[in-house]
């Protein structure tokens, strides 16, 4: 399974269409690929058979997880607890369906980025203040668009546990449904000493952290 972005895969005219594809967030699409020794080849719908799509998806992304490595390490960036899941290879995005195992209760969800296929980022959205983790995972999410290979986006998502993460891990893999990511992002003036927030869900993810402060 692959992440790209909707403008990715926006040109010609239907290629999205005609490729196993569905929406990730906003921005985003997954994309189950075929792994070749030569070349990573998008599945055409028209190869899918008789198999349901939900199936599908759940075996790219149970093979993405379980036959490719991956690591884990979580450093203090600008003073914030953050988390880079990564490899050399592009799969390491699927992570993003299984977040429990890479975060520990997380009340308030996680801040997540894709900047490049061989990363995710992740910040589990705790006593670190709400705008200065926003501020690090920003950052470090442009860094890394900006140095990277086939980069892909600067966005960092507000990640909500819902309905998906209710699911056993392995039957939600195959459910159908996807995690609940939320286009987040501030500004911050410290000059001025202003927080603005840019999008609806990021003024409620502050005020959501704020209210629950003494």
């Amino acid at each position: 399974m692959r992440v790209y972005t909707e403008e990715a895969l926006a040109e010609p005219p239907g290629l999205r269409d005609a490729l196993l594809t569905r929406p990730l967030a906003p921005g985003l699409v997954e994309t189950v690929v075929v792994d070749t020794p030569d070349s990573i080849v998008p599945l055409n719908r028209v190869h899918l058979g008789d198999r349901p799509q939900e199936q599908v998806f759940g075996a790219a992304l149970h093979a993405s997880l379980t036959r490719e490595p991956h690591y884990a390490k979580t450093d203090m960036v600008w003073g914030v607890p953050i988390t880079h899941v990564g490899e050399t290879h592009r799969y390491i995005g699927s992570h993003v369906h299984v977040l429990r195992r890479h975060v520990g209760s997380a009340p308030y969800g996680a801040l997540v980025a894709f900047p490049v296929p061989e990363y995710l980022i992740v910040h589990e959205i705790g006593d670190t203040h709400i705008v200065a983790a926003l501020e690090a995972v920003q950052e470090l999410a442009a860094t890394h668009v900006e140095k990277g290979e086939n980069a892909l986006t600067a966005q960092v998502y507000w990640w909500c546990p819902g309905p998906y993460e209710q699911l056993p891990e392995q039957e939600a893999l195959g459910s159908g449904l996807v995690p609940d990511l939320r286009p987040v992002r501030v500004e911050v003036d410290h000059r001025e000493r202003s927080v603005t927030p840019r999008t609806a869900d990021t003024e409620r993810l502050i005020e959501l952290w704020l209210s629950d402060r003494p």
